[in-house]
């Protein structure tokens, strides 16, 4: 705790970029940063507190000269995206906030290595996970309402809320690569199976109720275009522009993601009237 502590105050402190260039790149850095264990974040809470505020003012100090560093090409390995990861889900609201804090700062690079990386196994799950992780909380919601457990309600709508707010703010970012895997892990694994089965009755996850409401929710919290363009088709056009369609449906695997330069927010924005 007090090397993290020490090496936070130092590397914030520090104006010269020549000089924090040289400090990390002796690899020195990743070492400690790899050499975290989960036994020692699971059990010690107060180090972990410490321990993610570390790898945020790491991720501040971030540009195209710096993200080289914490890059290792010969291993392929991210340390600082990698660790910081694996406490996306974490019991503590604001560990994870410090967790998505850290995640924007690292996109708000937006350099090339960074979204290859995160357009390939395994990371590229994060955004899986991430979808997932706003299903469950909308199943809990279900689970609740029938508990009329309004107390607990009202904080999961909270944690649905941070998470859309969250997501939204990835998406405008304006990241295509990045943007075309979040819009397509939430249609495939949310919208049209959990949301649009439910309201068709193919399944009975959620009631037609409450799919009518977190999808209104979307469309109030979302303000990214090419989303609520994307939603807006597939629950009221008949066919679909051909944009969205290749958009929502491509046969490439989640590990390959690649985006073509379309058209989708003046040529969706004509048909919906968004």
């Amino acid at each position: 705790m007090q090397i993290i502590n020490t090496l936070s105050s130092v590397l914030i402190s520090i104006n010269n970029k020549i000089i924090l260039y040289y400090i990390l790149s002796n690899n020195f850095i990743n070492k400690i940063i790899k050499s975290i264990n989960n036994e020692l974040i699971k059990s010690n809470e107060d180090f972990l507190s410490h321990y993610v505020n570390f790898l945020k003012s790491l991720s501040l100090l971030l540009d195209e000269t710096s993200i080289t560093l914490f890059y290792l090409e010969k291993n392929n390995s991210f340390p600082l995206i990698e660790n910081i990861l694996r406490l996306y889900n974490h019991k503590d609201s604001m560990i994870r906030n410090v967790v998505r804090n850290t995640i924007m700062n690292i996109f708000r690079v937006k350099n090339a290595k960074i979204e290859e990386y995160f357009s390939k196994l395994p990371s590229v799950l994060y955004f899986v996970k991430i979808v997932n992780q706003i299903k469950n909380i909308c199943f809990e919601i279900k689970e609740e309402i029938k508990n009329q457990n309004n107390k607990k309600i009202s904080y999961l709508f909270d944690d649905l809320y941070d998470e859309i707010i969250y997501v939204d703010d990835l998406l405008n970012l304006k990241l295509e690569r990045i943007n075309y895997i979040i819009i397509n892990c939430f249609f495939h694994f949310f919208i049209i199976p959990i949301l649009c089965g439910s309201i068709c009755n193919i399944n009975k996850k959620l009631t037609k109720e409450m799919s009518l409401f977190i999808i209104i929710f979307f469309f109030v919290n979302m303000k990214n275009e090419i989303f609520k363009n994307c939603l807006f088709s597939i629950l009221f056009l008949d066919e679909l522009n051909v944009d969205i369609e290749n958009f929502l449906f491509s046969d490439k695997d989640l590990s390959e993601f690649f985006i073509n330069k379309i058209n989708i927010n003046n040529e969706a924005s004509q048909n919906t009237g968004i």
